[in-house]
């Protein structure tokens, strides 16, 4: 579970009292690559709860999707990401 904060430019935390519960489900195998399937509950910038499941896996530092896309980089913060 994640708590989401707002973090003003002095460093401090406000919590928004909105908490994802995100988890693995299981795991799957495309094309011989090994994928985790995360669901549960998010919760955006406006507030509102969506229902989220994603294919994904971990290549090198990178958050990869089933079609290849990177969502998320441990080392690349030019790129605007999904």
């Amino acid at each position: 579970m994640y708590e989401h904060v707002k973090i003003d430019t002095l460093g401090n935390e406000t919590p928004l009292n909105l908490i994802d519960s995100i988890r693995i489900s299981r795991d799957t195998t495309i094309q011989s690559k090994r994928y985790y399937v995360v669901e549960g509950l998010s919760f955006p910038n406006n507030g509102n709860s969506w229902e989220l499941q994603a294919i994904i896996r971990n290549e090198n530092g990178n958050i990869v999707s089933e079609d290849g896309s990177i969502l998320f980089s441990s080392s690349n913060f030019t790129d605007t990401l999904w």
